[in-house]
């Protein structure tokens, strides 16, 4: 019994030493850790900061001062549009949902959206459809036709 406990023991610790090598090889190519603050800094292709991570807290977190005032953070357009209450009503099965999710890449999770593949979504036309306040606006959209109907210029 005692064999077979360390054999646990042993065979579970190397399973989190692999696990670990992965996410830091994953995550180091999306990002990079600041010295002065020890967070995860997340830039887009310009340049432009998306997203901080505090590792110490593991959440994410507001853009610090040095950021803002060097202009290097800009807002995730799907953040603007969640926290506007901006909704995505689409279907997994729908090549312009497809399409849409696609513009949005990573941050397509962060979205308020409708699967009308598993909720009745029979208050609208078709998908994709988003709708911003009380109005809906169907079709495949540009980021920045969304950006501008949900005021997230």
């Amino acid at each position: 019994m005692n064999k077979i406990f360390m054999a646990f023991i042993f065979i579970t610790g190397i399973i989190l030493i692999i696990l670990g090598t992965m996410t830091f090889v994953f995550a180091s190519n999306y990002g990079y850790n600041d010295v002065e603050t020890g967070s995860l800094i997340y830039k887009n292709e310009q340049g432009k900061v998306i997203g901080v991570e505090d590792e110490v807290r593991l959440v994410s977190r507001l853009p610090t001062n040095k950021e803002l005032q060097t202009g290097e953070y800009e807002e995730p357009l799907a953040y603007c549009l969640a926290s506007k209450g901006v909704v995505l009503y689409y279907r997994d099965d729908c090549p312009y949902c497809a399409e849409q999710k696609r513009l949005f890449g990573n941050e397509f999770e962060m979205l308020n959206k409708v699967d009308c593949n598993k909720e009745d979504c029979s208050n609208i036309q078709g998908v994709p459809t988003w709708k911003f306040g009380e109005e809906y606006i169907s079709g495949l959209k540009s980021l920045d036709q969304i950006a501008q109907l949900g005021g997230c210029n």
